[in-house]
């Protein structure tokens, strides 16, 4: 890779990020997790948490997400938006 196509990147945009694997994750995910499993950003992870429909438990003002019920629930929400588009095939991939 030459020097200069790197010009205007951080370190952070070329380096490779480790993919999560389900199995190595915790049974209850912190906020962090939650955002590294979904592949999204702080303020989508978030978001995600406060939705009434998202699996959580509360400890006082500390919110974790059982990592099997998200699993379920992203799941759905695939079905769902495939449904709603026509989209035929979806084969649940554990």
């Amino acid at each position: 890779m030459d020097v200069s196509s790197l010009q205007g990147q951080s370190i952070r945009d070329t380096a490779a990020k480790p993919v999560l694997q389900y199995e190595d994750l915790p049974d209850y995910l912190t906020i962090k997790e939650l955002q590294a499993y979904m592949r999204c950003g702080q303020n989508k992870a978030y978001a995600y948490a406060n939705r009434s429909d998202f699996p959580k438990l509360r400890d006082g003002s500390k919110k974790i997400f059982p990592k099997a019920q998200v699993r379920e629930w992203m799941e759905r929400q695939v079905e769902s938006q495939m449904k709603q588009k026509g989209i035929r095939g979806f084969a649940k991939g554990k």
